[in-house]
């Protein structure tokens, strides 16, 4: 069995999938996600709810649960955002679909810099951006480069729980460039270790601290993770 660090929680039926596979996934968790809305935002916040066609830009599930539970909280009985949407696909956008179900999803990307493209492809000139603490300039650099104004609103805290690692693992799963962020915080993987990662953004955050590039899924979502982690060794064996 190749042992392998996982630094998220992830569905039992992935663990079960990796370990018919020969992978053992440990599962660690390198960072924790809370909701939270700076009480100065909730006006325009609640405002927005009821703005038809407004440009609303999602790029984590954790974003769009944070809006949906704080508009079902606050918002008239009724008021359902019919918003054009752009967002990462596919964990994002099922979450947009499901909590959000009177919007339109105008557009769809693999990663920001992938986003940004759509976006900057279309006539828009004004997004609301829903993002956490520690979202990354790539995306609302690349819209304001082209004179797209972006409105950021902060929904969801991420917070940094690294922790030592004893083991040395075979490799190591990254879903987002915090999860990085925290694991190096404490930890250097031996040389021969081989970093997964969700997409090119996490890539390139897990690439900086090693001497290969990390190998991306070509999907951002927990399912294909995990079977580019099983491709890999299948195809080294």
């Amino acid at each position: 069995m190749h042992q392998i660090l996982c630094t998220r929680a992830i569905p039992e039926t992935l663990l079960h999938h990796a370990a018919v596979n020969g992978i053992n996934l440990m599962v660690t968790e390198f960072i924790s996600v809370h909701p939270h809305i700076a009480s100065k935002d909730m006006p325009a916040i609640g405002a927005l709810a009821g703005q038809d066609g407004a440009v609303v830009v999602f790029t984590s599930k954790h974003a769009v649960n944070a809006v949906a539970d704080f508009i079902d909280r606050t918002a008239p009985t009724g008021v359902a955002p019919s918003w054009k949407v752009y967002c990462l696909s596919p964990v994002t956008q099922h979450a947009v679909a499901a909590r959000f179900p009177g919007a339109i999803i105008e557009g769809r990307g693999n990663d920001a810099t992938g986003l940004a493209d759509v976006i900057i492809r279309q006539p828009v000139t004004e997004v609301h951006f829903f993002c956490g603490n520690k979202r990354r300039d790539v995306l609302p650099e690349a819209l304001r480069e082209k004179g797209i104004t972006v409105h950021e609103w902060v929904v969801y805290e991420t917070a940094l729980t690294p922790s030592r690692v004893a083991e040395d693992y075979e490799g190591i799963v990254f879903f987002s460039p915090s999860a990085v962020e925290s694991f190096f915080a404490v930890n250097q993987p031996g040389e021969n270790t081989v970093c997964f990662a969700i997409g090119r953004t996490t890539g390139a955050a897990a690439g900086s601290h090693l001497r290969r590039p990390a190998i991306l899924s070509p999907a951002q979502d927990a399912a294909t993770m995990i079977g580019t982690v099983i491709n890999y060794y299948k195809d080294k064996a």
